[in-house]
């Protein structure tokens, strides 16, 4: 890193802010920054070498007068010698490379009006001891100041005030970006000379948006801020751009674009299969079934689903009452309808599919990796007449929306297991004569739990759309 500050060589050593510090490296720009309130400056991740620092400065040059044109006349009649490298540039009006008397002449010259400039121009900086405009990286943090005056300003009396602009802010990228939410931001490296006292961003579906538009607010001041948009409309593109607002006015950053996702339901609240209705859930960018599926002719727990043309179901203890409310439980092959292509339709309605691995993980980037589970259960529980998971029910908030239910299995021999204390669905991987893939979720965690069974076994199947 290079950093330091640039101050006013006068007796109060003036801050000097809104300075733009250019590096520059042989024949190419490097990187520019603009001092702040304190006139301090930053350079991140400057590799080793030697660079030449360049300046803009929009303050007034001024505070000329003949008590420099003096100071120059005593210097070359050697009474009183200049020896600090930013006075003798200073000095050196004409840019001879030499404080003589025509510098004390073209002073006069200026400050009585009858010239209008400088060749060296209005501004001059320099190392406080050695002079020079360079910086020499080597492998460590560099910390060099420099001083600067209005040329000609030999004896340091100006006294420049605080600029006051609007202050300066850039957007920073866009990410995260869902149906109906985003994040962005923005970084506010200039507050004009004046305390930035709101920041954010704002956005449109026209271009430049203001502060007049939808906006965050996300604190004052200088530095990095991070803005979450939401209220979005599905599938739309939208303008954004940071802004940054002082007593001056408001500026804004350069404009990006987003466009949201689209809507996974396309609208459809819910599907009518077999007599059936099942409602839809938009989870992230896909489509679920909000509730297991339920189709097929209801079949003894002893005997095995064959592939008849026939969809077959168990339900729990072979009581019909409990397909309706957990939904059926099929053999892996049978959910499969036989085939063994993941990403199958199966069992589900045309246009959806049993779920894949890859629909299991997109999901669990969703909602969290952490506490998966908790998130997709059902709440309640039977202890308190409340839901249909056996107590404790742990971490269950079903804020997701895909309300997990606890429909246990059938094992290979006939019998059922975990009704209330465990919730399954079939995977499509799998393999039709050993074990299919299966998600799992418990009543005593909020983990959710993948692996396989037997294809033998009964579990819940739940669809979600191509």
């Amino acid at each position: 890193m290079v950093n330091g500050s640039f101050s006013y060589f006068n007796t109060s050593s003036t801050p000097m802010d809104v300075v733009k510090v250019v590096l520059i490296q042989g024949a190419y720009r490097v990187d520019s920054v603009m001092t702040d309130a304190n006139g301090h400056y930053a350079f991140a991740a400057v590799a080793n070498g030697t660079y030449k620092v360049i300046t803009y400065i929009t303050k007034p040059w001024n505070s000329v007068n003949a008590t420099d044109a003096l100071k120059i006349q005593r210097h070359f009649a050697g009474l009183e010698i200049i020896t600090e490298p930013v006075k003798l540039q200073a000095a050196d009006v004409n840019l001879s490379n030499s404080v003589n008397a025509t510098d004390a002449v073209k002073i006069k010259r200026r400050f009585s009006g009858l010239d209008n400039y400088f060749d060296r121009g209005d501004w001059t900086i320099a190392q406080p001891t050695i002079g020079g405009d360079t910086i020499i990286v080597n492998g460590a943090n560099v910390i060099q100041d420099f001083y600067m005056l209005c040329v000609g300003d030999v004896n340091g009396s100006n006294i420049p005030s605080p600029t006051q602009e609007i202050p300066v802010a850039i957007t920073t990228a866009i990410t995260n970006i869902r149906m109906s939410s985003a994040t962005t931001g923005g970084y506010v490296f200039s507050d004009g000379g004046v305390t930035v006292t709101s920041r954010g961003v704002c956005w449109s579906t026209s271009a430049n948006p203001t502060i007049t538009d939808n906006h965050t607010s996300d604190g004052t001041g200088t530095g990095t801020f991070v803005s979450n948009l939401t209220g979005l409309t599905a599938n739309t593109m939208y303008f954004i751009r940071a802004y940054a607002t002082n007593s001056v006015g408001t500026s804004y950053g350069n404009e990006l674009t987003l466009t949201t996702l689209t809507e996974p339901c396309a609208g459809v609240t819910s599907v009518t299969y077999s007599g059936q209705t099942y409602n839809t859930i938009a989870i992230g960018t896909q489509c679920w079934m909000a509730q297991n599926l339920n189709i097929g002719t209801r079949i003894d727990s002893l005997q095995d689903q064959t592939n008849n043309q026939i969809i077959e179901k168990y339900c729990y203890r072979d009581i019909e009452s409990n397909c309706d409310i957990y939904g059926g439980l099929y053999q892996w092959n049978e959910a499969m309808q036989y085939s063994t292509m993941e990403g199958t339709q199966g069992i589900c309605p045309g246009g959806w599919h049993i779920i894949t691995s890859n629909d299991w993980g997109v999901l669990r980037n969703h909602v969290g990796s952490d506490a998966t589970g908790g998130k997709l259960k059902s709440v309640g529980t039977l202890e308190g007449s409340s839901g249909l998971w056996y107590s404790p029910n742990t971490g269950a908030t079903n804020e997701s929306g895909f309300n997990g239910l606890p429909g246990g299995y059938r094992t290979n021999s006939g019998t059922f297991q975990q009704l209330g204390y465990e919730g399954g669905w079939w995977q499509s991987n799998g393999s039709p004569t050993i074990n299919g893939g299966h998600e799992l979720v418990e009543y005593n965690t909020a983990i959710n739990f993948g692996g396989g069974t037997p294809v033998a076994f009964g579990r819940s199947v739940r669809c979600i759309k191509d």
